[in-house]
């Protein structure tokens, strides 16, 4: 049934992600594709209990073949789970991208489900990461739809299901799979992370479908977690149990009881490219400032109403997303630049405690107000869906400018938007 894979197959494969330690085959499927896919057979399946009657098929991520995917799945072959992870990207000579996602077949895919569960005689659960959540989605539906008892479910980390990362203030569109599922779904979601913001909504695109979303919130980690080059001690910790809460999560949905007929697929499409740019640009969407009450880590009590008549540039930041720790001290250069004017930078932490701010701050001083939002209320009033996100109101309150993601703050054309809007107000820097 399987075949070595031949030295340019293994070239292609070391080219594309890491050597993995899955016993590298090419499985010659119906359609005449050449799939590449390692396998780490179960080494004892005794061990995997009431899981070990569920076999794995992982679908990487648009990072690719990464070595925190190859030990998960190295740990839970060694716990009695049999694992296939392929790689579409040498499969179909692809690049290691977002955009190479849309390009994944999905029938071949779908049919290693099928192979999958003929090899082992156990149903499949579909796993995979981040923005490959709507491939595993869609080939977990063209498999179902093909013989819906092969599979179990599918479980997804961090499911990065937007059709792209919104605009500052603007509401999220999901990929239409999502409401076009009811196959059982378990979603792991990283505590620092902005998808914990969104769980109500991620769920209820799924109960559309008719699907039962299971939920679980990782305490403490961010996204990629598990394959971070600059993992934190308590990620590593978290990655080295994930073999065990991916079983767990098999248990959830092996009980599940997986419709014989998909839901109805109202939409279909390429997966965009990413149109978010970081610049300061233009803010052209619908959204009002909410109210703004927050007291400062100095207990002074700040509003919006406060500032009318000023220019305003509102941050939201937490010290665990690497691109605003980069972009603070350019902030406090920008508030230094325009000191002694009507310019203010107010910057709300997200869901930090005083403490770990206060730790932060030690070593990264600002010279603007921080403020602590622990409930993680204003990043949802705000349509914040990346970190760090920023908006520039003008003097009459209105939000000029967005962008989501990090700025060198200082830049020419920060200052000049900055000094622009201070010149509308009749308040010119000299």
């Amino acid at each position: 049934m399987h075949k070595t894979m031949p030295l340019y197959g293994l070239a292609l494969w070391l080219l594309t992600g890491i050597a993995l330690a899955g016993e590298a085959h090419t499985l010659n499927l119906a359609d005449g594709t050449e799939m590449s896919v390692a396998l780490y057979p179960a080494e004892d399946a005794g061990k995997g209990g009431d899981e070990g009657n569920l076999a794995v098929l992982w679908l990487p991520s648009e990072h690719g073949l990464t070595p925190g995917l190859d030990r998960v799945a190295t740990a839970l072959s060694r716990q009695g789970v049999d694992v296939w992870v392929a790689d579409p990207y040498t499969t179909w000579f692809l690049p290691v991208a977002t955009s190479s996602l849309a390009k994944f077949r999905r029938e071949p895919l779908a049919e290693l489900v099928g192979r999958l569960h003929a090899q082992t005689d156990k149903r499949v659960v579909v796993v995979s990461n981040d923005r490959a959540s709507r491939v595993a989605l869609e080939v977990a539906r063209s498999a179902q739809q093909a013989h819906a008892t092969n599979l179990a479910g599918v479980v997804l980390i961090s499911p990065n299901l937007y059709r792209q990362t919104p605009q500052p203030g603007e509401p999220a569109q999901f990929e239409p799979i999502a409401a076009a599922t009811n196959l059982p779904v378990f979603l792991m979601v990283a505590d620092n992370s902005t998808l914990k913001l969104r769980l109500a909504a991620i769920a209820n695109e799924f109960g559309k479908g008719g699907s039962r979303a299971y939920v679980q919130v990782l305490p403490d980690v961010r996204d990629r977690f598990f394959f971070r080059p600059d993992a934190l001690s308590n990620e590593d910790a978290t990655a080295n149990r994930l073999p065990v809460l991916l079983r767990q999560a098999m248990g959830m949905l092996k009980h599940e009881a997986v419709p014989e007929r998909a839901a109805a697929l109202h939409e279909s499409g390429e997966i965009p490219a990413e149109s978010r740019t970081q610049t300061l640009a233009p803010y052209t969407g619908s959204l009002t400032p909410p109210s703004f009450s927050r007291v400062d880590l100095d207990g002074k009590r700040h509003t919006l109403d406060d500032y009318r008549g000023e220019v305003v540039l509102l941050n939201f930041w937490a010290s665990w997303c690497p691109p605003c720790i980069h972009e603070m001290p350019s902030m406090a250069r920008l508030q230094r630049q325009f000191a002694n004017r009507p310019f203010h930078i107010l910057a709300v932490n997200l869901g930090q405690s005083r403490a770990e701010v206060e730790q932060f701050l030690e070593t990264t001083p600002v010279n603007f107000p921080i403020f602590l939002d622990e409930t993680k209320v204003e990043p949802t009033r705000w349509q914040v869906f990346a970190f760090p996100t920023s908006y520039l109101i003008d003097a009459e309150g209105r939000i000029r400018y967005g962008v989501a993601g990090g700025l060198e703050w200082d830049s020419a054309a920060v200052v000049d938007a900055v000094s622009g809007l201070l010149a509308e107000a009749g308040r010119p820097v000299h």
